[in-house]
């Protein structure tokens, strides 16, 4: 981990209050599928950084796909080309891509913009293993809340689309169209929201797949001091979401809500 600073050189729209930040930084060459930045917004300090997924990087370019929630990321929406940024990174433990390699495939299962740390997952697995078979499933409520699905399909070749109310792809879940098209050995990962991949866990574990899940979790520090990100794993200890995550084995947790 380390301290550096980040120009932002791009942003576009990518969706009903979602947007695509670029940031020119050296850090964009060390960034393994699965890690993240935390950003400082200096203009809300003193509380604490924001985290984020790394979503895409090409060179010294990063991107980070952003859902306007708050303060903070209002006036990351709102920064001009030129504006220099404070990240630490590369945070986190990523996805393992030598194992992932060895697949017979691999399944990606995104809920909105849980898609960030999976096409550049995608990217990078495809440059270690050109021959893997790799499906992106991005699914959304509705087609203003898919991140580019346009950039997603052209990014991963075999991209399917879900909306809950049917304005985009098929109507329905993500999962439920994943459900669909299962193949027999094919690795998941998944990244969305906590409903979202509690449902991936139980499917995983109720047909005995290998399957792997970005956390998303309230990381204050972002490198495992506060402890205050933790999840409850199978059994019954507690791990660092920020630390020994966002990545995890999903065989390894307990239901990620209590009582399911």
């Amino acid at each position: 981990m380390k301290e550096m600073h980040a120009e932002v050189c791009g942003r576009r729209e990518s969706g009903e209050g979602i947007f695509v930040l670029a940031l020119r930084t050296e850090l964009a060459r060390e960034i393994t599928a699965g890690h993240f930045v935390n950003v400082k917004v200096a203009e809300v300090e003193p509380f604490l950084r924001r985290p984020f997924s790394v979503a895409w990087c090409e060179g010294d370019v990063m991107e980070l796909l952003i859902q306007m929630r708050g303060r903070g990321t209002g006036i990351l929406a709102r920064a001009a080309p030129g504006t220099v940024l404070s990240l630490l990174g590369p945070l986190g433990t990523p996805f393992d891509l030598d194992a992932l390699a060895e697949a017979p495939g691999v399944d990606l299962l995104a809920g909105g913009v849980g898609s960030a740390p999976l096409i550049i997952l995608a990217a990078q697995l495809r440059a270690r293993a050109p021959a893997l078979p790799v499906r992106l499933f991005l699914g959304a409520r509705t087609r203003a809340l898919l991140p580019e699905p346009d950039v997603a399909s052209a990014r991963v070749p075999e991209t399917m689309l879900a909306t809950d109310d049917g304005t985009a792809g098929s109507r329905g879940t993500v999962l439920a169209l994943f459900e669909r098209h299962m193949r027999a050995g094919h690795i998941v990962c998944a990244c969305g929201p906590t409903g979202m991949l509690e449902a991936v866990r139980k499917l995983a574990a109720a047909r005995d797949l290998r399957c792997f899940l970005s956390l998303e979790a309230e990381m204050a520090c972002g490198f495992g001091v506060c402890q205050g990100c933790v999840v409850r794993l199978a059994g019954g200890a507690y791990a660092k979401v920020c630390e020994d995550g966002p990545v995890f084995d999903a065989a390894t947790l307990a239901p990620l809500r209590p009582g399911q």
